[in-house]
């Protein structure tokens, strides 16, 4: 079995891949995930340079349009992909207040109150693990995937320049060669040994 997730995806992979499996066998892909405390001290601070209004409930941007921009701005390195199509494609996950609420306490919440216990677990994981990151990720920095590269024995770090939070957007095409060649690699060894 492949796990990838990509941001809290990423990091769901990583607490999955602690708890035991039964054959023992996984391969992980996360990118840009969440290591632990000061990940949450990298959220704090770029929730208040994002100039989204955490805080406040009454202060939420009113337009679904409104919320994709703050957070496609934040995302992209390159600021041109903040263009209508895209735009159009988040704009309806962001209709309903609710889920705009949702979204904030998430964010508030992104750290579990267990986060040191399970960050120590990850020096003990014993299967290939890739960890793809962003040159210019503004949301999770590249200073998180450095860390988890050193917590986790044999962890590959790929980066993509010119690339920010979201390279399956910005560079679909490597972020696809790097995940294919990481599990490939691992497959066909697995079939030698």
């Amino acid at each position: 079995m492949t796990l990838v997730g990509h941001s809290l995806g990423g990091t769901v992979v990583l607490f999955a891949a602690i708890e035991p499996w039964p054959d023992g066998r996984r391969y992980l892909s996360p990118w840009s995930s969440w290591e632990g405390r000061d990940s949450f001290n990298s959220c704090r601070s770029w929730r208040r340079s994002s100039g989204f209004p955490w805080r406040e409930k009454r202060s939420l941007p009113s337009s679904p349009e409104a919320w994709v921009k703050i957070g496609l701005k934040a995302a992209y390195y390159d600021k041109r992909l903040v263009d209508r199509e895209h735009v159009a494609r988040y704009a309806p996950c962001y209709q309903d207040r609710d889920a705009k609420l949702a979204l904030v306490a998430t964010c508030r919440t992104l750290v579990p109150p267990d986060s040191d216990r399970l960050i120590g677990c990850y020096g003990k994981l014993r299967l290939p693990v890739l960890l793809l990151w962003g040159r210019h990720d503004r949301i999770v920095r590249l200073s998180q995937g450095e860390r988890l590269k050193e917590a986790i024995s044999g962890a590959r770090l790929e980066i993509i320049e010119d690339c920010g939070h979201n390279p399956q957007e910005e560079r679909p095409g490597e972020t696809f060669r790097i995940i294919d060649g990481f599990i490939h690699h691992h497959i066909s060894r697995t079939r030698i040994n």
